[in-house]
């Protein structure tokens, strides 16, 4: 489960979930002034739940262009 909220008009919040328990797995924070939002980006989930050193969960923007 994925949910984005912004609080202000700078800054978008992404909380990334567990759909079955409802724990929280990771977060992100998008700025719209640093980010480009008018050209295409992916995020990125990276790791494994309960997963540790290298393997714990994480998440990161990709530019595609």
């Amino acid at each position: 489960m994925i949910r984005a909220k912004s609080v202000d008009p700078v800054s978008y919040f992404v909380d990334i979930k567990n759909a079955a328990t409802g724990v929280l797995i990771t977060s992100f924070t998008l700025n719209a002034l640093a980010a480009k939002l008018s050209k295409n980006q992916t995020l990125v989930l990276r790791g494994t739940i309960g997963g540790t050193g290298t393997a714990i969960p994480g998440s990161f923007l990709v530019n595609n262009y």
